[in-house]
């Protein structure tokens, strides 16, 4: 009689592919631990970043405040439209960059890189009822960028 032969997996594959099994978990693991850590890092960054933000906004819409209630002091002040306007830019000659009435301007810093850019247009109060209009609001970049590579052109020779 014939002995039947049997096809299986021996121990040894059995011990390679559970070594292998282990080795893609472990893998993962670390990769898994590399994401989390750098997505931390990110998410703390962003943070400071947004706080500061907010922290200069804060302080720019309590300046906005000031401003108004300045120019309002002076409408009630004023006779009409050019007294408002000699004694709005004398009230205002901090922040006017000519020192003239029409445009106010400032940046308030709040990163190494970054300023809050803010810039007011004075309007006729008689008129219009409001004292300016934000004319910007936005995030500026305070370093300028300088190309320090010289790329020479092939000029067909």
């Amino acid at each position: 009689m014939k002995k039947k032969s049997r096809i299986g997996l021996n121990i040894g594959t059995s011990s390679i592919l559970l070594v292998f099994v282990l080795l893609c978990m472990v893998t993962f693991a670390a990769l898994s631990f590399v994401s989390a850590n750098a997505d931390y890092k990110l998410s703390q960054s962003l943070e400071t970043r947004t706080t500061r933000y907010y922290t200069v906004s804060n302080t720019a819409e309590q300046r906005l405040s000031e401003i108004e209630d300045i120019l309002a002091e002076v409408k009630t002040r004023s006779a009409d439209l050019e007294a408002y306007k000699l004694q709005a830019a004398e009230a205002l000659a901090a922040d006017s960059p000519e020192g003239s009435w029409g445009t106010l301007h400032w940046q308030l810093p709040f990163s190494d890189t970054q300023a809050l850019d803010v810039v007011l247009n004075l309007t006729d109060p008689f008129e219009s009822g409001s004292y300016f209009t934000v004319n910007r609001w936005q995030v500026v970049s305070t370093v300028s960028w300088e190309d320090d590579s010289t790329l020479e052109l092939f000029d067909g020779q």
